[in-house]
């Protein structure tokens, strides 16, 4: 994508500058659930610009596959989708395109890729969107705000940071040398923002400020009305953060720069993966150390003293009720107890055949058996943590049987 724009010493350098953020490391991708749509956007962005230049039908249809695969891993891709829409209504040149038959192609096929999930939402009364509600609906800290706007500026800081340094210039005259290191510094800030810019330079600024910046737009209003959200949904819109950045500071990256830049990088991903691989050596956390063999064993002993048969439903919380959704050997389906969506969900097959309902704690179910109007029975379980190197550590968590035929 940074190629449609740059020469390839920039164009490698935006691409580059990805590892610098969390989510885009390669340690973290394997437990990020943000990875399809972190690899869709760009691909996406990519088609449509091509679409856009070369006006070809097939690379229509292949930009309303790609944001139908988007909207299939995650509704928040929509954000990105409107981005693509404001890209090509607010410049003339792209607004030529919608006399064509090319994107209601898109369109087509768009609509096409997610026909069987729409034909799904009809059938379970639009579930999803209930479940999206109700976590909007959670409290949240007053300092939201702060953190969106943190969390949306800080892959730009972070980039321009390591862009400034790459390219500060060495071996400066003895007058510079007198203005002190940090005067330099400052005057090198300012002069990266004074570069002047091509047209290719401005496309690309507002082709990829507007991607990266409008989800973050709409994320802080909505938390600006006292919705709660999930941070991590910010991850996946800033695959154009470094095309941003160089737009921004369109520097003539040459081989030097870039081997500069390649070094800061190596160094700050060695400490990076230094640190996280010695905290996960050393330091025994319950969310990555707990035992899920012993966990899940010592569940299926509980309920096999109430039940002679499988479990069929998990209520619980996100910690440990899915562990034991997921390690389980029937991989029983879970909802947690104060998702009324959920819980609506598997309403029926709860009054059929029970559940296991496991938490931290008893008082977590506390709505959920009013709502079921049964007398519950807690017992704790206490399993074991240990990091490689690290101390032991108990852990426990309270695991019920809640017996066919409740009220919900």
């Amino acid at each position: 994508l940074a190629r449609l724009f740059f020469d390839r010493y920039r164009a490698a350098m935006a691409a580059l500058m990805l590892y610098l953020l969390l989510f885009y490391t390669p340690s973290e991708m394997k437990f990020s659930t943000y990875f399809v749509e972190i690899a869709v956007a760009p691909a996406a962005a990519y088609a449509l610009l091509k679409a856009l230049r070369g006006g070809e039908f097939w690379r229509w249809m292949i930009f309303g596959g790609l944001c139908g695969l988007g909207v299939l891993n995650k509704y928040s891709f929509g954000l990105i989708m409107a981005g693509f829409a404001l890209i090509v209504l607010s410049r003339r040149e792209y607004r030529g395109s919608l006399l064509t038959c090319g994107p209601y192609l898109a369109v087509l096929v768009f609509l096409l890729a997610v026909s069987p999930h729409l034909h799904w939402l009809w059938k379970h009364d639009f579930v999803c969107f209930k479940h999206v509600g109700g976590r909007l609906d959670e409290e949240h800290s007053p300092l939201m705000p702060l953190f969106v706007v943190g969390l949306t500026l800080y892959p730009a800081a972070l980039e321009l940071a390591a862009l400034a340094l790459a390219s500060f210039p060495c071996g400066a005259a003895a007058a510079e040398r007198k203005r002190g290191f940090f005067a330099r510094i400052a005057a090198h800030c300012r002069a990266l923002f004074s570069v002047s810019r091509t047209a290719a330079d401005r496309e690309a600024l507002y082709f990829a400020a507007l991607l990266t910046l409008l989800p973050g737009a709409v994320y802080l209003m909505l938390s600006l009305f006292g919705t709660d959200i999930i941070l991590m949904w910010l991850c996946s819109v800033f695959s154009a953060s470094g095309i941003m950045v160089l737009a921004l500071c369109p520097v003539a990256v040459d081989a030097r720069i870039f081997r500069r830049f390649s070094i800061l990088l190596a160094v700050y991903i060695g400490v990076t993966f230094a640190a996280t691989t010695a905290d996960s050596l050393f330091r025994t956390a319950v969310s990555m150390h707990l035992d899920p063999a012993e966990a899940v064993r010592k569940v299926d002993a509980f309920w096999r003293t109430r039940s002679a048969e499988p479990v069929r439903v998990v209520v619980g919380d996100l910690r440990y009720g899915a562990l034991y959704s997921h390690y389980s050997a029937g991989h029983p389906p879970m909802c947690d107890q104060d998702d009324v969506t959920a819980v609506e969900l598997y309403r029926e097959r709860i009054k059929r055949h029970g559940a296991v309902l496991i938490a931290s704690r008893e008082s977590d179910f506390g709505d959920f058996l009013k709502l079921a109007r049964v007398k519950v029975r807690f017992k704790k379980i206490r399993v074991n943590c240990r990091s490689l190197l690290g101390k032991p550590k108990k852990n426990s968590f309270v695991v019920g049987y809640l017996p066919p035929g409740s009220a919900l």
